[in-house]
This record gives structure tokens, C-alpha cells and sequence, in this order.
């Protein structure tokens, strides 16, 4: 168990989350009696019994996994429920569309703990960013916790993607655009039809943008995949899995993307076998994550997900109370940083 300023107690167990004075478990991977989940992304979605969330991820995760809407309690953003004498409230996190971030409040003492779930501090075509607010402890992803992961601007991502589907289709081409069906998916819709571009989604991305649209997510309508689509002067956009499809496969003048914060890699195209990568993340990348946390000015700070340990250790250097949630740090040997 791990005890902290915050005196909201936090255990690791099987390498999830537990705040056990609230009986709460935060993103389990395995079905738990009272859970939050983050957002509707599988990686973070148990069959729990008792479940908090945004009500747009609770309305994402029925349509998506078909989870009874009995068991999920849907919160508005920047409301909050009670627990105890605990008070929960639900603020955006900017990940994808009802992806949220769980702030904590001990009323009896006042102590706060920010969970973040996966979260993205810049802008967005389809949810409102992450809102960092101050918290004695905050627990946080860091996906990209490491210096080289610094993300070309948005607008100039943008520009690349359509540039790429306009040249496509003047040259004859098919583009087909990879990307995961919930969240980046309605990106890339979004990017595509505000463009004027007609395109085609693959069955399980038109489902996603269905529920968002559900939600009133502003988000293009597109025309069905299916093998007897006609596809020429038009973009397609499909899950990584549908590269195997018989009919994609065998068309001749198609080019293929593939959309990820990955992308920064010079390696991904080669990782992916697409022909170009175009790094659109729906994550904050190193240097919102440092500012995250001067924003936060958390007193004690958890790493989860990615580069745990070089993150935390970026931080201590900096003079901030920072450790790895479930894998051990070695202390380093470094002089304080410069007050100057």
C-alpha cells in the first residue's frame, strides 16, 4: 500500500489500480466490483459491476461492448458524485470523444488525487482537451515520456494528411488511411470531410461514428465499405485489422497511411508496411507532459503506461517527488536544480 500526502491511500494489486477507501478500482483490465473507466478504448474497459465514467463514455462502452446501462453511472463533465466522504468528479481529458479524467476530494481533510486515464492537452476535432487542475497527487500516463516524442503542430499534420489524398486521387490512386476505429477514427473523418473529400469507412468505424454522432459529436457522414464499393476519387479509412481484407488487398493502384503518434519514429512506416505515417496522437506528447505537471503542482507524482521510469526520473532531477506506479526507479545521482 502505498500512503502519500494526499491521505487517499493507493494500492497496486495484479497491476491494477485500488483506492481501497473507496473501494474503488481506476481502469481495471478484469472485471471488479466498483471500477472508473477513463474512456471506451478495450485496454481500459472491464465487464464490471458497478461502473463510473463520463455519461459519453457510458454511452460509447454500451454500444461498443454492449454493457448494460444498469451497471454504468454516467457522469456529466465537471460534475461530480459522492463516495464515502469522497467526492468524485469527471473532466475532460482530451483523448478521445468522453475520455475523462477523475479528480478525487477527501472532504474530511481536503486532500485531492488527479487520475488522468490516457490524456491529451492539445487540440481537437472531436473532444475538449485535457484541463489540468491542481492535486496533491496526481497519477498520470506517460505514453510519450521521453524526450524525442515532440509532435509536429496540428495544422501542419493536417495539411500533410489531405495533401496525401489529394495527390492520391489525381493520380489515380485509392488512399486508405489505418487508424484505430474509436477515437483516432473520427479524427481522421473529421479531417477528411470538412475537406470537401468523400470517403468510405470500414463497418466498425461507421458504427463508432454513429454513437458519437449519438452524443452530438459534429462528425461527417461517410459511405459504407463493402467489396463492391467503387473507390476511385474517394478515401477510405479502416482499422489496422482490415489490411488483410481479400478485396483491399488486391487492388492495384491503392497507397496506404497509417495514423499514430508513432509516426515520429522514422521506422514506423516499415513497422506498419504503409506507405507514409503521419503522426496524429491522441496523446499529450514529452513536453505537454512536463507542463501537465507544472501545471498540477502535485506534491507526489505516479507514472503508469510507457516510459514510466525515464519520466519519473526526469522529473526528480527537476526537484519533484516522482516514481514509477508499478516498476522499480533507481535513484539517480544528479545536483539540485538551478533556482536561477
Amino acid at each position: 500500500m502505498l500512503t502519500n500526502e494526499s491521505e487517499i491511500k493507493i494500492e497496486t494489486l495484479g497491476g491494477d489500480i485500488f483506492l481501497p477507501q473507496l473501494d474503488l478500482w481506476l481502469d481495471p483490465r478484469k472485471s471488479k466490483e466498483n471500477a472508473y473507466i477513463s474512456h471506451g478504448h478495450a485496454d481500459h474497459v472491464s465487464r464490471s459491476e458497478n461502473i463510473i465514467c463520463s455519461s459519453e463514455t457510458a454511452h460509447i462502452i454500451h454500444k461498443r461492448f454492449g454493457i448494460k446501462t444498469n451497471a454504468i453511472n454516467g457522469i456529466k463533465m465537471r460534475t461530480s458524485i459522492q463516495v464515502n466522504h469522497f467526492d468524485l468528479q469527471v473532466i475532460p481529458a482530451g483523448h478521445i470523444v468522453g475520455s475523462s479524467m477523475l479528480l478525487i476530494t477527501n472532504k474530511n481533510t481536503q486532500a485531492t488525487l488527479l487520475y488522468t486515464g490516457d490524456f491529451k492537452v492539445g487540440p481537437s476535432r472531436t473532444c475538449e482537451p485535457a484541463e489540468p487542475c491542481s492535486a496533491d497527487v496526481l497519477i498520470m500516463e506517460t505514453t510519450f515520456g521521453h524526450p524525442k516524442y515532440e509532435f509536429p503542430k496540428r495544422e501542419e499534420i493536417e495539411a500533410n494528411i489531405i495533401s496525401f489524398i489529394n495527390n492520391a486521387i489525381s493520380e489515380k490512386k485509392i488512399p486508405i488511411i489505418y487508424c484505430y476505429s474509436l477515437g483516432k477514427a473520427q479524427e481522421v473523418s473529421s479531417i477528411i470531410g470538412d475537406h470537401g473529400i468523400p470517403f468510405f469507412t470500414h463497418k466498425s468505424i461507421t458504427s463508432m461514428n454513429e454513437a458519437c454522432r449519438e452524443i452530438g459529436v459534429n462528425i461527417p457522414e461517410s459511405e459504407n465499405l463493402d467489396q463492391t464499393s467503387q473507390l476511385l476519387g474517394s478515401a477510405v479509412i479502416c482499422p489496422p485489422s482490415a489490411s488483410k481484407l481479400k478485396y483491399l488487398n488486391k487492388l492495384e493502384n491503392k497507397t496506404t497511411a497509417m495514423v499514430s503518434g508513432w509516426g515520429i519514429d522514422e521506422s514506423s512506416k516499415y513497422r506498419y508496411k504503409v506507405d507514409k505515417v503521419f503522426p496524429l496522437s491522441d496523446h499529450a506528447d514529452y513536453n505537454q507532459l512536463i507542463n501537465f505537471v507544472g501545471k498540477v503542482s502535485p506534491k507526489t507524482v505516479y507514472t503508469v503506461h510507457g516510459f514510466t521510469n525515464q519520466f519519473a526520473a526526469d522529473l526528480r532531477r527537476e526537484g519533484i517527488t516522482a516514481w514509477s506506479l508499478f516498476k522499480s526507479d533507481q535513484l539517480e545521482l544528479f545536483d539540485k536544480p538551478s533556482k536561477s
